[in-house]
């Protein structure tokens, strides 16, 4: 009787075991992504995003990178030119833009998110320094950024700037 009421003892906690699901056993979560055991979702690695199947496979910075034309309003006046963003050799969360404020050097940013930059304070450009945000419209595909250009007097212009992919 003994064996009988191990026998089922054993068995019921084999039944129990078998019942607990695993929540990531079919989650594909991409080459640069891991699946959170405790809800089964898709957790992307930092720089990248989850692409239309839930994979995580795109850099976060890919919708930014192109040519653009620019059309900008500053304090000293309007002005319309191309623009270049790429990708930048220095990190995942980096993009550099090409002939910003109509000046042919390029301007380091920072990802703050999927769709928001900044270009750090103090930033060289030319005779001055540069520093900004900017935003990623996913209906447009139109960047957008503010930024303060401060010449080497101190004076500073501000602008803002729409970029449409060309």
């Amino acid at each position: 009787m003994k064996k009988f009421i191990l026998f089922c003892l054993s068995l019921g906690f084999l039944v129990l075991l078998s019942c607990e699901q695993d929540p990531c056993r079919d989650v594909l979560c991409g080459a640069q992504g891991s699946c959170d055991e405790g809800s089964g979702a898709c957790i992307c690695n930092t720089g990248y995003e989850q692409d239309s199947t839930g994979q995580c496979n795109i850099e976060m910075r890919a919708k930014f990178i192109g040519n653009y034309s620019l059309s900008e309003t500053c304090g000293t006046g309007m002005d319309n030119y191309n623009c270049e963003i790429t990708a930048s050799s220095q990190g995942i969360m980096k993009i550099v833009f090409s002939n910003l404020y109509d000046a042919s050097i390029a301007v380091p940013a920072d990802l703050q998110s999927s769709t928001t930059f900044t270009i750090p304070a103090g930033t060289p450009l030319g005779t001055g320094t540069i520093s900004g945000t900017g935003e990623y419209n996913s209906a447009t595909n139109q960047v957008t950024l503010s930024y303060t250009f401060t010449d080497v007097n101190g004076s500073d212009d501000s602008c803002n700037a729409t970029l449409t992919p060309l």
